[in-house]
């Protein structure tokens, strides 16, 4: 953990992990709001292309847990994908 009084470099270094963690964040629930679109679309072939292209792709984004956690297709479905 990042602690106050420490060298200036492990403060910037802290800094940066921090900003790193959120921007990380960020930008997996702006995926996750995409691929539920995706998901959710009612015309099978987007959710068919999806699985068959990028679900792999997906899960290695997100990370085993954090997939497994999500509505998406690395985890549980929230509606089965027909």
């Amino acid at each position: 953990m990042c602690s106050v009084g420490r060298s200036t470099l492990l403060n910037v270094t802290c800094g940066l992990q921090a900003s790193y963690d959120a921007e990380l964040l960020a930008l997996h629930e702006l995926v996750q709001q995409k691929v539920s679109t995706l998901l959710s679309d009612p015309d099978n072939v987007v959710k068919r292309t999806l699985l068959m292209h990028g679900i792999k792709h997906l899960c290695v984004f997100f990370g085993r847990q954090k997939g497994s956690s999500l509505s998406c297709p690395c985890g549980e479905f929230s509606s089965p994908v027909t």
